[in-house]
């Protein structure tokens, strides 16, 4: 009976830390992402629209390297629709057409910050 128990415990520890751990790469991941969107509105209002590609690239880069990863923590429709956004924001830039990628830009980070919230620890995500 003390075996069992042990071993219940051990197992209990063990879904807790992956738990906590898929929940701290995921924040870590979405402050990046949200990093390098915010960076690219910051550039193009200073008329650094290389810039501003760039960094958009490295958000695409990085949310590509990482995708397989971030399905298994969150919504694949939810990925979806940020690579989605990305795609068009950079399209929106390469153009040039500003008032667009501003109002792609502006989507894109609604969309990391809802895959944020959505996965968040709250009462109301976890009833």
């Amino acid at each position: 009976m003390r075996s069992k128990m042990t071993a219940m415990l051990i197992t209990l520890a063990l879904a807790v830390a992956l738990c906590c751990a898929s929940l701290m790469f995921l924040n870590y991941f979405m402050d990046q992402a949200d990093d390098l969107c915010s960076r690219a509105i910051s550039q193009v209002e200073a008329q650094d629209h290389h810039g501003a590609l760039e960094s958009l690239t490295t958000l695409a880069e990085k949310w590509e390297k990482w995708a397989a990863l971030l399905e298994s923590v969150t919504s694949h429709e939810d990925l979806q629709e940020v690579t989605r956004e990305i795609i068009d924001t950079k399209t929106c830039l390469e153009q040039g057409d500003i008032d667009d990628f501003t109002r792609q830009a502006a989507q894109l980070g609604h969309a990391i910050h809802h895959i944020r919230d959505q996965e968040d620890i709250r009462l109301s995500n976890l009833f």
